[in-house]
């Protein structure tokens, strides 16, 4: 008996298009699409060229960022100190990584050299 008294207080609640809706789904359930999946394209051989950036990091504690230049020697710079927080913001972004010959920049530091 307590499961009539459940669909009942169930179905009280609903409106009549939820419970057709719902017997409609019972009688012609939807079948799954049993066809076979369609081939895989091709791929498409382009050569694929990155845009390259200029660098930005002019040595090593000079940076060119939206057209202006500064210096960052010091920790009170990194945090912003007398420049915009948008040119803080593209310091810390490290765009120069990305950008023209940012590998061979980095070997010439790495061995000493500016």
């Amino acid at each position: 008996m307590s499961s009539l008294s459940n669909y009942f207080h169930t179905l009280r609640y609903l409106r009549p298009v939820q419970v057709f809706g719902r017997v409609r789904f019972k009688i012609l359930r939807p079948q799954p699409d049993r066809r076979a999946a369609p081939p895989l394209r091709e791929p498409v051989n382009r050569p694929f060229a990155p845009i390259a950036a200029r660098p930005s990091m002019l040595g090593a504690d000079r940076f060119v960022l939206l057209n202006s230049e500064g210096t960052c020697s010091e920790p009170a710079h990194w945090e912003g100190e007398g420049r915009s927080q948008l040119w803080t913001y593209h310091l810390h972004y490290f765009d120069d990584l990305n950008a023209e010959d940012a590998g061979a920049r980095g070997a010439r530091r790495s061995r000493g050299g500016r």
